[in-house]
């Protein structure tokens, strides 16, 4: 069967659950749905979405079908309307009608109110697999202060439009640009390879453990026994001095494995304002969940220090703890791959600090990898006089990665500007006094 004949048999159904809930407000749903046989599963792309749910479940079915109503059937919703808007729709300010929770509830419960208590926490929250599995969401609208956020319009997520082959690719691009608009990251990349980065044995051997990490944690789950105790996603911490190259290892490591990289503006994201903090991660986490992206929070310790102690009695000191508490349990649900850099790690709270799977230093280079790093970096059309020794420059200049690039950009300019290219060890050493006390 193809994802069209599903659809009008899911569609149909749900006109005849339509017209049985409008005669009868207190008949239990399941009862609805045995007068009115679920129709089979016969497409398997449509299948593969009830993969950890059950499709025999006629809650799920009707929640999904009046996710993709707006997309797949316009005319369906029509069955809805009525002056009073006795079913909820959400109209949008285009004179659009779309489902929402409120929608679903009252298909599924009617004026069953005790009913409705138990089916709402179940269905509705952002533990149903429809929802953590990124099949559908609450569209980010505006609604009435007074309203509750079940009257949000139910969407289809790029990744169920994208199974069901309901996406060309221009609305594709269309979507993702109208979302990183919205969103608080940006995308960071490298001309660098995983290869021409210098690193120390242990920085190397930590990287490497998180490369295998991430190739084999299917294995470690299924083979090994350890599904349970793991979480979707991976954390990782990348901890150290300014300069060492904890942005571009982040870079390179998204490149080596094939995901975009999102740096988090995390100035954007901390308010002064009660409550705002976590709205704003709920919206980075809402955007970023099913992309399959890595998200690097530079300075991580500005959202994440240490928690006040109970005794305090500034009420500021207990929003913020709630807030890194929302943090943390946003990290753990997240089902891409975090990185987290901060300089100062012993700020970071020690709750958070066991939630990551890998702990990764990034130290000043010791005096081999100083040497490999001039090298590398030395550019080739620079040739080096009589009275310069490099050795004994990198043995008593224990810069960073970073410093050293300056260093040589900043010989380079001024050698292009002179027209000679050759390097002394008085022109040497002034560019690096000046990249050390600038």
């Amino acid at each position: 069967m193809s994802t069209a004949e599903q659809l009008f048999e899911e569609f149909k159904w749900i006109k005849k659950i339509f017209e049985a809930r409008n005669q009868d407000k207190s008949t239990d749903f399941h009862l609805l749905a045995e007068d009115n046989l679920l129709p089979e599963i016969s497409n398997t792309s449509y299948q593969s979405i009830f993969k950890e749910t059950n499709e025999e479940d006629p809650y799920q079915r009707l929640l999904l079908a009046l996710s993709l109503a707006a997309t797949a059937c316009p005319a369906i919703i029509d069955i809805f309307k009525n002056p009073s808007n006795d079913f909820a729709l959400y109209l949008s300010p285009e004179g659009f009608a779309l489902p929402t929770n409120e929608t679903f509830l009252r298909m599924a419960t009617g004026e069953n109110y005790q009913h409705r208590i138990s089916i709402q926490q179940a269905y509705t929250s952002s533990s149903n697999p429809m929802v953590s599995n990124h099949w559908l969401r609450l569209a980010e609208v505006d609604i009435k202060a007074t309203e509750s956020p079940l009257f949000k319009p139910l969407e289809p997520t790029s990744k169920l439009l994208k199974m069901l082959d309901l996406q060309n690719d221009s609305q594709e691009q269309q979507s993702m640009e109208n979302e990183q608009e919205k969103f608080p990251a940006k995308l960071i990349t490298t001309k660098l390879e995983w290869s021409d980065i210098v690193f120390n044995s242990k920085t190397s051997e930590k990287l490497n453990e998180a490369v295998s990490y991430h190739y084999h944690k299917d294995t470690l789950a299924q083979e090994m026994g350890f599904g349970k105790h793991m979480k979707k996603g991976i954390r990782i911490i990348f901890h150290g001095p300014s300069g060492t190259g904890k942005t571009l290892t982040a870079t390179a490591l998204g490149k080596k494995l094939g995901k975009p990289v999102y740096r988090v503006d995390v100035p954007n994201i901390v308010s002064k304002y009660i409550g705002e903090t976590n709205k704003n991660l709920e919206q980075l986490f809402a955007m970023a969940e099913g992309k399959d992206w890595i998200l690097f929070f530079d300075e991580g310790d500005a959202l994440l220090g240490k928690r006040s102690s109970q005794q305090s009695d500034h009420k500021s000191s207990h929003y913020a703890n709630q807030e890194i508490a929302y943090l943390l349990q946003r990290i753990e649900d997240f089902d891409g791959i975090i990185i987290i850099a901060t300089n100062l790690k012993q700020n970071m709270d020690s709750a958070f600090m066991r939630r990551f799977e890998l702990s990764i230093p990034f130290e000043l280079p010791d005096y081999e990898n100083r040497q490999k790093l001039w090298e590398t970096y030395w550019p080739s059309r620079l040739q080096k006089s009589d009275d310069l020794d490099l050795t004994q420059i990198v043995k008593a200049n224990k810069l960073s990665a970073a410093s050293i690039i300056n260093v040589l950009k900043r010989i380079s300019l001024k050698c292009i500007l002179s027209k000679n290219m050759i390097v002394h060890k008085e022109l040497l050493e002034s560019c690096i006094d000046e990249e050390r006390y600038k």
